[in-house]
């Protein structure tokens, strides 16, 4: 998990036929810790092919945030530094770096709800691109885009299926998913910890999980950008809980590890967390 060295203590990492989940609240993180993972793994691994499917996002914008986080600037976001880097040529270079190494994949599929043409651009990443680890960001877009009534029932037969094309194929598959409103007490955007039972829609998606992190701040607090890192399932270690810490760096669009601070978690609504899944 990159630089995370707390997540990659109590995790041992990620394995071949692993399902790696990350949830949070809205705005929280959770795109940015896994597009920040991949190209974390884009320069330090370079045996591995990755394979990005972002749904929320076009893919011109998942090429935008990949380059700003590999040169530490936000491009997308600051207009002066884009067109200044398009003036200059570091846009082009930029851009070689990353995709001309055959290595790094992004599917094209805004808001795809159709999961045969999923598995089959999957499968074609895996089998013909020599893709070992891939982004699903997010889950829940590929249900509420689906023909699919029950959301419950498509999330089940979708996480099934996932888990088995990664134990398959050999591959890992890191899966961005939402969260449930609480029915009672704080939202999870200012500062509420989650639980295991908050993921949205299925508990497939604990259940078929090998390993389950959650990002949590309060975007109201006094440090907006502080982020609890914490633990709902580890498979192979069972370790769970406040697993690490990182602040936003709103200059370069990354998380950066710090230390944990260790809070009393009494005043977390934990009592608004029941398991009402089945």
């Amino acid at each position: 998990f990159a630089n995370f060295e707390g997540i990659n203590e109590k995790t041992q990492g990620m394995w071949d036929g692993d399902v790696v989940m990350v949830t949070s609240g809205s705005g929280m993180g959770k795109s940015t810790f896994t597009l920040q993972v991949m190209e974390w793994l884009y320069k330090n691994r370079p045996d591995l092919n990755l394979g990005t499917i972002i749904l929320e996002s076009p893919p011109e914008n998942v090429i935008l945030d990949l380059m700003g986080m590999a040169n530490g600037c936000r491009i997308r976001q600051t207009p002066e530094l884009r067109e200044s880097v398009l003036k200059d040529g570091r846009f082009d270079k930029w851009y070689d770096e990353l995709f001309n190494s055959d290595r790094l994949y992004l599917y094209d599929g805004f808001a795809e709800g159709d999961t045969s043409a999923l598995f089959e651009s999957m499968r074609y990443m895996v089998t013909v691109n020599g893709v070992k680890v891939l982004l699903l960001d997010h889950i829940s877009i590929v249900a509420s885009a689906s023909e699919e009534s029950d959301e419950r029932k498509m999330l089940d037969k979708l996480m099934t299926d996932l888990k088995k094309f990664a134990v398959k194929y050999g591959v890992v598959i890191i899966v961005v998913c939402h969260l449930k409103n609480p029915p009672k007490g704080k939202a999870h955007e200012e500062g509420r910890a989650i639980s295991i039972t908050d993921l949205r829609g299925s508990g497939a998606l604990r259940q078929l999980s090998d390993t389950i992190i959650a990002l949590e701040r309060n975007q109201q607090g006094d440090n907006p950008n502080y982020v609890r890192i914490r633990g709902l399932k580890g498979r192979l270690c069972g370790d769970t809980g406040l697993i690490d810490a990182a602040i936003y760096n709103k200059e370069t669009g990354m998380l950066e590890p710090t230390t944990p601070i260790v809070e009393d978690e009494a005043d977390q609504e934990w009592e608004g967390h029941t398991d009402d899944e089945f």
